[in-house]
């Protein structure tokens, strides 16, 4: 019987032996598995929050383009050159925008003659205007932005204010006077 138990403890202590091994590689996947479980969501938040957004930051660099670019109503029709408004522009964009977005965008035209007509008015005008030296990219684009020139909204203003009636006062409303 004596032998019987040597045997057997032999035995177990040869399996253990083997198992030990599996159950170290199984105490460390326990182990791992508890603590990502017990800080679950902040492994995964930041790629989530990336994710999110990632859109917002196109909509913004999207926004930006469509306010720094110059459109048909900034140019002379039959020169290619800026205007006084495309003028300002130029000096709006580089003075107030923010450095990141002083990009400069031109509205193509059918023609490409007229287009690079375009593109090398506002590269003078940015050069003859940059701030510290650095004359701004100037790039064109076919997203025409939405807007009006100003001579329309003039005109829409003055045709407003003309068919306003004159000013006057309500009739007084009882016959007697105190």
């Amino acid at each position: 019987m004596q032998r019987y138990h040597v045997a057997l403890a032999a035995l177990l202590s040869l399996a253990v032996v083997g198992q030990t091994a599996q159950a170290a590689n199984l105490f460390k996947t326990f182990t791992r598995d508890f603590r990502r479980n017990n800080c679950w969501p902040e492994p995964f938040t930041q790629p989530d929050r990336i994710a999110v957004r990632a859109p917002l930051a196109l909509m913004v660099h999207n926004g930006w383009r469509l306010q720094n670019t110059l459109s048909d109503h900034h140019f002379n029709q039959e020169t290619a050159q800026l205007n006084e408004a495309g003028e300002l522009k130029v000096q709006e964009v580089l003075t107030e925008a923010p450095a990141q977005f002083r990009t400069l965008f031109v509205l193509r035209d059918v023609d490409p003659k007229v287009t690079a007509n375009r593109l090398k008015s506002v590269e003078e005008s940015a050069g003859r205007l940059a701030i510290d030296g650095e004359s701004p990219s100037v790039i064109p684009v076919g997203t025409k932005p939405r807007g009006w020139s100003a001579d329309d909204i003039d005109a829409t203003g003055r045709k407003y204010r003309a068919s306003m009636p004159e000013p006057r006062l309500p009739e007084r409303a009882g016959g007697s006077e105190k």
